[in-house]
């Protein structure tokens, strides 16, 4: 369900300066293209996608990520919230310390009633810095495969499907998930 076009033909910034899709030269990306985020003062600003589903009552969302230089303060937020039949919304995430590294991250969601659909989201936890993010992706049930539900998860149609917002209350109150 990934879709979008070229990052080729795009340059430019999502909504928010902070985040910035990039070709990068590294054998460790996962993808030829990553979503770098940046900011030079503390920020709660996520990436986020809303993904219709039919079935299921467990998703997991997970995508590759690595700080731009060694930093113990370089955390990345990520979160997955889903949504019933009823509108009733339950909340995952949680915060992850990065490495030079691409390392796999990821958050899962269950709920006892049939998920109708899921956002997720991914960016700073109150913090600032550079990191890097690709191959986003949400797999049904506890673990990942090569399947992917989100749309652009490898960041190659620049910010195509992703919008900006802000961390939890955002998601949990106001998303017309």
């Amino acid at each position: 369900m990934i879709s979008g076009f070229s990052l080729e033909e795009v340059s430019g910034y999502f909504s928010s300066n902070s985040f910035n899709v990039e070709d990068i030269e590294s054998s460790e990306a996962k993808t030829d293209y990553a979503c770098r985020v940046s900011s030079a003062e503390p920020s709660t600003d996520t990436q986020k996608q809303t993904v219709t589903v039919n079935d299921g009552n467990a998703y997991t969302f997970s995508l590759y990520a690595k700080s731009a230089e060694a930093s113990t303060t370089d955390k990345l937020y990520v979160a997955i919230t889903a949504k019933d039949e009823d509108g009733s919304k339950t909340l995952e995430s949680s915060s992850f310390s990065l490495t030079e590294d691409f390392e796999q991250y990821s958050v899962t969601v269950k709920k006892d009633t049939e998920i109708t659909s899921v956002t997720v989201e991914f960016g700073f936890d109150e913090n600032a810095g550079d990191f890097y993010v690709n191959n986003a992706q949400l797999e049904k049930g506890y673990g990942t495969a090569p399947f992917n539900y989100i749309k652009n998860g490898s960041f190659n149609n620049s910010n195509e499907n992703w919008s900006t917002a802000t961390i939890v209350d955002e998601t949990l109150n106001s998303e017309p998930v």
